[in-house]
């Protein structure tokens, strides 16, 4: 598996998608702010519009400032916003794959790890759930051989006990054969 697969493409998309989106709606927001707030008369004479451009001049500096920085802002927070909910998407993921991890390192194989729709790594969970399958199994049939082999071990003794040797031998022989099948089973466990 490539790393460029482990998390979705869709995730790359959408958070390029919204910060653009968020830059764009900023950018066109303050401009129809700042054209509708200049737009005025600035006087009917050549010379009253002469005179009006001084003071047009420096109310357009301080304007510009306030319209663009608001809105440069607004992006800011858009764009954080939209971080930190993408993020959550690879970020939440993962607490609860650790979560389910710490109780398959506990031997609880049964518990599988699940994704909300949205989430920006699905393949990590499908890993991880074949995973606690394939070796909950196992986990099964050694725990189960075990059991069996101590059962069979202490009847076992029960007939030395008592005196019955072939009974013995014969508990023996099966003692003997779990123990190889335990033996290929632990065999075929990959770490």
């Amino acid at each position: 598996m490539r790393p460029s697969e482990v998390i979705k493409r869709t995730f790359s998309v959408r958070l390029v998608s919204v910060t653009v989106l968020c830059i764009v709606l900023s950018v066109v927001l303050s401009s129809l702010l700042f054209y509708y707030s200049m737009d005025r008369d600035i006087g009917e004479t050549y010379g009253q519009k002469i005179r009006m451009l001084g003071f047009y001049k420096t109310e357009l500096v301080t304007q510009s400032l306030f319209i663009f920085s608001g809105f440069a802002l607004l992006a800011f927070f858009g764009i954080s916003v939209s971080g930190v909910l993408q993020t959550h998407r690879v970020v939440g993921p993962l607490v609860r794959t650790r979560l389910v991890a710490k109780q398959h390192a506990d031997g609880k194989f049964d518990v599988t790890v699940r994704f909300r729709e949205g989430d920006a790594v699905p393949l990590i969970a499908d890993s991880l759930n074949q995973f606690a399958r394939a070796y909950g199994d196992r986990y099964a049939v050694l725990d189960n051989s075990i059991r069996d082999m101590y059962r069979d071990a202490v009847a076992m003794g029960e007939l030395i006990q008592q005196g019955d040797i072939e009974g013995a031998f014969a508990l023996r022989a099966r003692i003997a054969e779990r123990m190889r099948e335990l033996n290929s089973v632990l065999e075929g466990i990959k770490l």
